[in-house]
């Protein structure tokens, strides 16, 4: 669920970072990926979609520190209960 959540923060950061930038299209870039941005794009256009990359991952990575302090948060107010079940003699039939 949260990868969904953390997927739709970098598209929603991404969409408006590159709104900033006329002539990009928003829809090839989520196609393209990361790894093939510098030979899709152009050198004029390449550092705004890097400058944009990198502002959508930076908003997602906070994301993720903030689901993840709200895990160990949760994690730690739980109480603590045994999973052990009654001691049984094993080998009595």
């Amino acid at each position: 669920m949260f990868v969904a959540a953390g997927q739709s923060v970098f598209e929603n950061r991404l969409l408006l970072a590159v709104a900033k930038y006329p002539g990009i299209d928003f829809s090839f870039l989520l196609t393209v990926g990361a790894s093939d941005l510098g030979g899709k794009f152009a050198d004029s256009t390449l550092t705004a979609v890097l400058e944009s990359y990198l502002d959508a991952l930076k908003v997602t990575f906070v994301f993720g520190t903030a689901v993840a302090g709200v895990a160990v948060l949760a994690g730690l107010t739980a109480p603590w209960k045994s999973i052990r079940g009654s001691k049984t003699d094993v080998g009595m039939a």
